[in-house]
């Protein structure tokens, strides 16, 4: 068997190699550059690159050896080589991340790929991944005179035997992204266990006097359950819920007070600066104004209608 981990520049596909080899060290790893990469590398290039990988597969299943190729590979080029169909099974995954990360990454390497065809790449990448009837003169137009385009280039979008495992990197360390990827590779996805979003749950006694604070002063967005069994209010903005309960108390206890310290939440933000001027220019009552702490967080407390002390900040390198 074959696995393929393909995607643009940027994803993470030759980053986790060595991690990758560490977790699955009964699977061959490789870089799908390997094979060599011309100074005039180009379309028939990657597609005879592909068909060289599916021989090597090959070579290894005759001794019950899997492989794992991270590279340029593209699912249609793979599913079009002329050795494809004497592979046991081939397996895809295409690794993606968002524009802005991927330019980040590749402004840190300071390598080839900052430009915005390398953002179209990606884009078809990711309809390629699944639709095959997505723009297909993209991979067929001049290409390598042996692939047979025939096997799908009548398949239609939702058709079970176009399959592509599609896994984001944006928000992951080149360790998680390894260990996602050895996870998809073991088949066994239960063990990914990851935790999505979170929700800042507050008890008031006045709902609409607390969720007017909040849409004042930090311009969240509210929606009313006032007339089901248990009222409450959601409150949305940008990435960020809190829910709003009904308190029977009179009087919220923030946790400095009950418990003697601690803030009652904490916002993250890449722009902690413009949050601050955006919640002073809203007269919001500062506790404490914009500082780094001892603990690393350059960040802001303000303190809402019920008294709560509510953090915003973010770590510093």
């Amino acid at each position: 068997m074959i696995f393929f981990v393909t995607g643009a520049s940027g994803s993470g596909k030759t980053a986790c190699i060595e991690d990758l080899k560490k977790l699955l060290p009964e699977i061959k790893v490789f870089d799908f550059d390997d094979v060599g990469v011309p100074e005039n590398a180009d379309k028939i290039w990657r597609q005879k690159s592909t068909e060289s990988w599916l021989k090597k597969a090959i070579e290894y299943q005759n001794n019950n050896q899997d492989v794992c190729v991270c590279g340029g590979a593209v699912l249609g080029e793979i599913l079009a080589c002329p050795s494809a169909p004497k592979v046991e099974r081939i397996a895809v995954c295409l690794l993606d991340c968002t524009d802005y990360i991927r330019i980040e990454r590749l402004r840190k390497r300071d390598t080839h790929g900052i430009h915005q065809n390398m953002l179209n790449w990606a884009a078809f990448l990711r309809m390629h991944a699944i639709d095959p009837e997505w723009h297909q003169p993209v991979i067929k137009e001049n290409s390598w005179n042996e692939m047979q385009w025939y096997r799908w280039h009548n398949w239609k979008r939702n058709d079970e035997r176009w399959k592509c495992h599609i896994m984001d990197s944006s928000n992951l360390s080149i360790k998680e992204t390894a260990k996602e990827l050895a996870c998809w590779i073991k088949g066994d996805t239960t063990m990914i266990a990851k935790l999505l979003h979170s929700l800042l749950i507050l008890p008031a006694p006045d709902l609409k006097k607390t969720s007017n604070y909040y849409e004042k002063i930090l311009n969240f967005k509210a929606v009313q359950y006032l007339t089901v069994t248990h009222p409450h209010i959601c409150l949305y903005r940008d990435n960020v819920e809190i829910v709003l309960i009904k308190s029977n108390l009179k009087k919220i206890q923030p946790n400095r007070i009950l418990h003697g310290s601690g803030y009652d939440g904490y916002f993250t933000t890449k722009n902690v600066e413009s949050m601050y001027q955006e919640v002073m220019s809203r007269n919001a009552k500062i506790v404490t104004h914009l500082s780094k702490t001892n603990y690393g967080n350059l960040e802001f407390v303000i303190e809402d209608v019920d008294g709560r002390w509510i953090a915003i900040g973010l770590k510093q390198e």
